[in-house]
């Protein structure tokens, strides 16, 4: 995953504690997509998920439906 911008890389920071909240674990890397995130989150319900996985979709441009 390429991260675009200071607030999509901070958005993901705070994605990863929320899901690691959840019970799970992954190591971020260049190599993720929004797509393998998003199926991670599948089944998460945190309003605080959602508004860094929309802060990630605005900064890169592309689409994260959790």
């Amino acid at each position: 995953m390429s991260l675009y911008s200071g607030r999509a890389t901070l958005a993901l920071s705070r994605i990863k504690r929320i899901l690691a909240q959840n019970g799970v674990e992954f190591q971020l890397n260049a190599e993720w997509t929004l797509e393998e995130l998003n199926s991670l989150c599948e089944g998460i319900d945190d309003l605080d998920l959602y508004r860094q996985l929309a802060i990630v979709q605005s900064e890169t441009g592309q689409i994260v439906a959790a």
